[in-house]
């Protein structure tokens, strides 16, 4: 019986640790897996992924990640990434303060027109207070082409960038 709540207690506690470290290790492009709009993916070998879009009116192409837990909205957090591509690329965060609850968007990259060379980006930004559950999204809005995304990096900022 000892051995058995000992047992479950430590399953518990490695639950609670993989959650935790998933909100303070952040996301990656390789937990960039979901898509949604009209969106195309395709991985590369370098850890890149290409984001490309058939473009139209009102037409998303977006990347995106799964819902991960939120431990610190106190922090300021950053996003950082480099891209090049053919379109203008925006990211947001949908962010729930109740994980049955519907998502409160909040933009955090405004539209960035890309280039044909990789180029470094980052924004630094607070997550609002009360919030558990995010995920990002990285998106084409409306044009036609393609960005290609790596070293794509979500988490609570570093002291020098607080």
């Amino acid at each position: 019986m000892i051995k058995a709540s000992i047992a479950a207690l430590a399953a518990s506690a490695a639950v609670a640790f993989a959650i935790h470290a998933q909100a303070d290790d952040g996301i990656s492009t390789a937990e960039m897996t979901g898509k949604w709009g009209s969106a195309t993916i395709e991985k590369d070998d370098d850890g890149s992924v290409k984001l490309s879009s058939p473009g139209g009116k009102n037409t998303p192409a977006a990347l995106a990640s799964k819902e991960f837990a939120v431990t610190d909205t106190a922090s300021n957090w950053t996003l950082s990434f480099s891209a090049k591509g053919d379109v203008y690329l925006n990211a947001l965060l949908s962010n729930k303060k109740d994980p049955a609850a519907k998502s409160e968007r909040q933009d955090i990259l405004p539209k960035t027109k890309l280039g044909p060379e990789w180029k470094p980006y980052s924004v630094t930004f607070k997550i609002p207070e009360g919030t558990v559950k995010s995920s990002l999204s990285v998106f084409i809005w409306e044009d036609k082409g393609s960005a290609e995304i790596k070293d794509l990096k979500l988490a609570p900022a570093t002291p020098e960038a607080k």
